[in-house]
């Protein structure tokens, strides 16, 4: 890779016109933002992972529908176990994976995760220690010097601009104030800006309580949303994850303005309300937002008529047959 010119997310602006084929390395959130950026402004793209899915963090339906998506778009996937070599070939690079293809391209962006570059900062000589590239800090975000606190991209978190932001504030409220309060995210939501957006929250043990069965899912297709009809953009669902006493502990949203959408689940999944309460929330009709509301809607009237409630509601409906 030393002799090779390649972009990355910070980089790739720089460039001073369209790639004839872009060429890029990774199979994550930027690589798709970027990549179907680049395909709709004209660009040929290539997107290499070496993961058995695009959007691997994300829940399997919605890397699926994103790489229909992008079939669709002409934007060529390929998978693959490693990446054996990348060399400068004339005024093209070429991409070799170990089963033997070759990917060859005009520009190349590299999009495999970031670490952060602490070792100019002499962290040592102030008592800051670092494990694996991160500097170590406690639940108040505290490193081993009290004086010194640190957040965002370099301690070991999430990374994104949110929780950063978030975190920050955090820290600074612990360095000035009493009483300091802990960093431990409870929940955490993040959206990935293709189209349509894939927005998700949910809490710590998520998909761990998923493949315990201790949690639930109501599912919802946004063809079912008149608002998506209405623009002829049906592409998308939405996932309401439940606890055994029907309480919000996650969602997945696959739709455009997810990213808006996902945020009165982010409050229900806080608060731990119950899916009936985002049912008999009034919704304004035609908006993307009914197709939340609709999926609670479904599990709230399938939870009515299970069980003892249940019987009673077809006892009493069979009897006014006779009426």
């Amino acid at each position: 890779m030393s002799k090779v010119t390649f972009y990355t997310s910070d980089t790739v602006f720089d460039l001073k016109g369209l790639p004839k084929h872009l060429v890029i390395i990774g199979g994550g959130p930027i690589s798709c933002e970027l990549g179907q950026s680049f395909r709709r402004l004209g660009s040929k793209v290539t997107i290499i992972s070496t993961k058995k899915r695009l959007l691997t963090k994300n829940d399997p339906d919605a890397s699926k529908l994103i790489l229909q998506t992008f079939n669709q778009q002409g934007i060529e996937t390929v998978f693959c176990d490693k990446i054996v070599k990348v060399e400068q070939k004339s005024d093209q690079i070429e991409a070799i994976t170990k089963e033997g293809k070759k990917i060859s391209g005009f520009h190349l962006l590299v999009a495999i995760g970031k670490k952060p570059s602490l070792s100019r900062l002499n962290l040592e000589a102030a008592d800051v220690t670092l494990n694996e590239g991160f500097i170590e800090v406690n639940k108040y975000l505290r490193t081993r010097n009290k004086r010194i606190y640190a957040a965002g991209e370099c301690i070991a978190s999430y990374q994104f601009t949110h929780v950063a932001g978030f975190l920050g504030y955090i820290a600074v409220r612990n360095a000035l104030l009493p009483f300091s309060s802990s960093a431990k995210l409870s929940l955490i939501a993040w959206t990935t800006f293709t189209s349509p957006e894939i927005a998700f929250a949910g809490v710590e043990d998520l998909f761990e309580g998923l493949n315990a069965k201790k949690y639930s899912e109501v599912n919802f297709n946004l063809e079912k949303v008149d608002r998506a009809t209405t623009d002829s953009d049906t592409t998308g669902f939405v996932k309401i994850y439940l606890s055994k006493k029907q309480r919000i502990v996650g969602a997945l949203v696959v739709s455009p303005r997810a990213g808006e959408i996902i945020h009165e689940l982010i409050l229900a999944i806080k608060n731990k309300e119950n899916i009936s309460k985002i049912a008999n929330l009034m919704h304004i009709y035609p908006t993307y937002s009914m197709l939340v509301q609709q999926a609670a809607i479904k599990k709230t009237e399938e939870s009515l008529l299970e069980g003892f409630v249940g019987k009673i509601i077809r006892f009493v409906t069979k009897l006014n047959l006779f009426f």
